[in-house]
C-alpha cells in the first residue's frame, strides 16, 4: 500500500490543487476549520439558483456540475475526480449558484466557509494565483466546449435546411408529371439524395391480395420482388406503418434475404 493510501482522507487534501502552493501553516489553520459530509450516489451537493458560502473539496467520488436549459435538457458543465473542487464562484461574486452539482457516486468532501475562504485569499497570494489558474483553465475548457456545441448545432442546422431544400425541390417535382412510374421513379430519387443512400426500393401495396411488390429499383437491375404483408422488414413497415433506420439489417431477425 502506497504512502496516500495510508493518508487520511482530511491528509489527502493537502495534495487538492487549491492547496498546492499554500504553507503547512496556512494548510493546518484551514483545517481545522473545515466541515465534513457524505454524499450518496444522485444527492443533490448544490441546487441551482441558491445562495452558497461553501467552498467544496472533493475527496473521494465523482460529481457532475451541469445547468438545465429552460427546454428541461441538461448541458454537462464539468465532471469533477478527487483532489478538485467547486463552488468558488459564489465566494468570488456574492451571487447565488450558477449550477447544479449532482454526486455520481459515494462522495466525501470537505466544506470551507466564505469567511475562511476570504482569511486564506488574504494571507497567501500563491493561494489567490493558483485559484485564478484553474478558474482560467476551467474558462477556457468551456469556451472550447461551447465553441464546438455551436459548430456542431450549425452543421445540424445547414443540414436539415438542405433536406428542406430538397423536399421543397421534390415537390415541385412531384408535381410535374401525373405519369405512375415517372412519379414513383422521381419519389426515390429525390429519397436517395436526402438520405445519401446508394440504392433504393419503392414497394406499392396490393391492399386486395395482402402483399407488397417492387414498382421501382436503382442500383442494379430490376428484379420484381413480391412480399406478404408482414414479412421481412419492408413486410413489416408496410404491415405496422412503423420507420425503421437499421444499422446492418443481416442482423435484424425480420430481414429476409
Amino acid at each position: 500500500m502506497d504512502r496516500m493510501k495510508k493518508l487520511s482522507k482530511l491528509d489527502r487534501l493537502r495534495h487538492n490543487i487549491l492547496f498546492e502552493n499554500i504553507t503547512n501553516e496556512q494548510f493546518n489553520a484551514v483545517k481545522q476549520k473545515l466541515i465534513k459530509r457524505h454524499y450518496k450516489e444522485n444527492d443533490v451537493i448544490v441546487e441551482d439558483e441558491t445562495d452558497g458560502e461553501e467552498l467544496f473539496l472533493l475527496a473521494d467520488g465523482r460529481v457532475k456540475i451541469y445547468k438545465k436549459t429552460k427546454f428541461g435538457d441538461e448541458k454537462l458543465l464539468a465532471l469533477l475526480h478527487p483532489g478538485d473542487f467547486f463552488g468558488e464562484l459564489e465566494l468570488v461574486d456574492g451571487r447565488p449558484r450558477s449550477a447544479t452539482v449532482l454526486a455520481i457516486e459515494d462522495c466525501t468532501t470537505y466544506s470551507l466557509h466564505k469567511n475562511d475562504f476570504e482569511w486564506l485569499l488574504q494571507e497567501s497570494h500563491p493561494f489567490a494565483v493558483r485559484l485564478m489558474q484553474v478558474l482560467s483553465i476551467r474558462l477556457r475548457a468551456l469556451n472550447k466546449h461551447f465553441i464546438g456545441e455551436l459548430e456542431r448545432h450549425s452543421e445540424y442546422t445547414i443540414n436539415e435546411l438542405k433536406k428542406l431544400e430538397r423536399l421543397i425541390e421534390a415537390t415541385k417535382t412531384v408535381n410535374s408529371t401525373l405519369d405512375i412510374d415517372k412519379l414513383l421513379t422521381l419519389i426515390l430519387e429525390t429519397a436517395l439524395k436526402i438520405v445519401n443512400a446508394d440504392r433504393g426500393t419503392v414497394y406499392l401495396v396490393d391492399e386486395t391480395k395482402h402483399e407488397l411488390w417492387s414498382k421501382v429499383l436503382k442500383g442494379s437491375e430490376h428484379i420484381k420482388i413480391q412480399l406478404p404483408m408482414g414479412k421481412g422488414i419492408a413486410g413489416y413497415v408496410a404491415a405496422t406503418g412503423d420507420i425503421l433506420n437499421i444499422i446492418d439489417a443481416y442482423l435484424d431477425p425480420r430481414f429476409n434475404p
